[in-house]
């Protein structure tokens, strides 16, 4: 019971880490390096995502990497002037290893995903359920504006 509490704290830590730093979006971000932000060790982050998530720590790097792109739309992909700039952005080593992922993950090419990515939003949690975890989407704060009559 004690263990089931602090395995669902540690989860909270990670999406906190992930919601709030992005780290997947370094190609180079390890297992290592979520286990000393968590302060727990490689085997237990393992078992952790592999709980979660049903999937090993690279592939829920990946699902993370699209998700971003997903939320944050054509607004992240007008950012870049070369499609491999993006690609490199979002964290993933080639734009080979990027269109497998999407005709994977999605069925279609990686081009139909970037002309349009938010209408696969529904896809993605589908599949992945634990992905409402996460939220890259800025939220607009409204400021409420008063006037005083004088």
């Amino acid at each position: 019971r004690v263990q089931l509490v602090l395995c669902h704290d540690v989860w909270n830590n990670l999406c906190s880490i992930m919601n709030n730093k992005h780290p997947f979006l370094n190609s180079a971000y390890t297992l290592s390096d979520l286990a000393k932000a968590l302060n727990i060790d490689d085997e237990n982050v393992t078992k952790l995502i592999r709980s979660e998530c049903g999937m090993t720590f690279n592939k829920f790097l990946i699902k993370l990497r699209l998700l971003y792109l997903l939320q944050k739309g054509s607004g992240l992909s007008s950012q870049y002037q070369h499609t491999e700039e993006l690609i490199k952005a979002l964290g993933f080593s080639s734009t080979f290893d990027f269109q497998k992922e999407v005709l994977v993950t999605f069925g279609i090419s990686y081009k139909a995903l970037l002309y349009e990515p938010k209408k696969f939003n529904k896809h993605l949690y589908k599949l992945y359920p634990w992905l409402s975890e996460f939220n890259f989407e800025q939220v607009k704060s409204r400021k409420k504006t008063t006037s005083t009559i004088i």
